[in-house]
């Protein structure tokens, strides 16, 4: 648990490859431990390596199969790895364990926007918003949506929302730019 803590902490500062070597040493002192693996599963899918990421997240899923943050992962893997059809049948399993999982509801959102599907997309944010109304990335994702269906004012209005709470955060600026260009501002 302390290891797993320090990676964790390791990872919100950015150090990755503390991170991962905290998860390794949690995992050499407990191989079947589901935390650790779906924890190195998410750094690895941060620096770019879906594959080695995927194979944790279904490590962690075979040692708790009820692990909906594993599942999801293992969603989010197969949609950076652009295989459409398995993300979708692991995050509506994540949502059939618990059907108020606001990240899975997110990163489906994601899945369906890169899909170009932005209504469905739309709809798993505001699942999502409807869950945790302060969850900033759905916010921010929604705030893409937005801007895909041409709705600049809504999107500014949520982009002032979650940049008010995280000024510096540089994806919200870059979406509320797209919003503004949209204007033609």
């Amino acid at each position: 648990t302390k290891l797993i803590s320090e990676g964790n902490e390791y990872y919100r500062k950015g150090r990755l490859g503390d991170a991962v070597r905290a998860y390794n040493q949690a995992i050499r002192m407990n191989p079947d431990n589901p935390v650790a693996w779906n924890n190195k599963g998410l750094i690895l899918a941060v620096a770019g390596n879906y594959k080695e990421a995927l194979k944790c997240h279904i490590k962690a899923f075979e040692l708790n199969p009820k692990h909906v943050d594993a599942i999801s992962n293992i969603g989010m893997a197969h949609t950076k790895l652009g295989n459409i059809d398995e993300a979708i049948e692991w995050y509506d399993r994540a949502l059939k364990i618990n059907p108020k999982h606001e990240t899975t509801w997110n990163n489906k959102g994601n899945l369906f926007s890169k899909m170009e599907k932005y209504e469905e997309a739309m709809k798993c944010y505001d699942m999502a918003l409807k869950i945790n109304p302060g969850y900033l990335a759905a916010m921010n994702n929604k705030g893409v949506e937005l801007v895909h269906l041409k709705k600049y004012n809504e999107a500014l209005t949520l982009l002032n929302k979650v940049l008010k709470d995280r000024p510096l955060f540089s994806e919200g600026w870059y979406v509320k730019a797209k919003a503004y260009i949209g204007m033609s501002q």
